[in-house]
C-alpha cells in the first residue's frame, strides 16, 4: 500500500476481528499479562493480533505499538463513556448528549469484565473528590 494511499481509520471489520481475538485472550485484552512472562506473551499477541488486522481487506494498517496504542485509547474512551453515561443517568443531566454505547462498545464491555466498569465508578468518584481538594 503507498504512502499516499494510507487508510488511516480502523474498518469495522477490524474493530470485529480485534474482538474476536480479545474475547479468546481476556488477560491479554485486560492488560493483566504483567510478570516477565506475560509481558513476552502478550508482545508475541500483539505481534500476532497485528498480522492478522494488517491482513483484513479493508481498514488501517498500523504497527504493533500503534495497534496496541489504538486498544489503550479505545478501553480509555469507552471507560470515560460508561462513566459519564453513568453519572447522566443518576443525576439525570440533560446537558451533555451522549451517545448510547454501541454493539462493539457493549462487547468489549463483556471481554473487560465487571471490573472495568467498577473501575469507571472509581474514577469517577476519584476525580469528584480530586476537583474538591485545595491542591486538585
Amino acid at each position: 500500500m503507498s504512502v499516499s494511499k494510507t487508510v488511516r481509520n480502523v474498518s469495522y471489520e477490524q474493530m470485529k476481528v480485534m474482538l474476536d481475538f480479545m474475547s479468546q485472550h481476556v488477560d491479554f485484552a485486560t492488560g493483566s499479562l504483567r510478570s516477565l512472562e506475560g509481558r513476552h506473551t502478550a508482545r508475541q499477541l500483539w505481534r500476532d493480533l497485528t498480522l492478522i488486522l494488517n491482513n483484513c481487506q479493508t481498514g488501517a494498517r498500523k504497527t504493533v505499538e500503534k495497534w496496541s496504542n489504538y486498544w489503550s485509547d479505545f478501553k480509555n474512551k469507552l471507560k470515560n463513556k460508561v462513566r459519564l453515561l453513568k453519572e447522566r443517568s443518576s443525576h439525570g443531566s440533560p446537558e451533555k448528549r451522549i451517545r448510547a454505547l454501541t454493539k462493539m462498545e457493549k462487547r468489549a464491555l463483556i471481554i473487560l469484565g465487571p471490573n472495568f466498569v467498577e473501575k469507571c465508578q472509581t474514577a469517577a468518584s476519584t476525580q469528584r473528590s480530586d476537583h474538591c481538594t485545595p491542591n486538585g
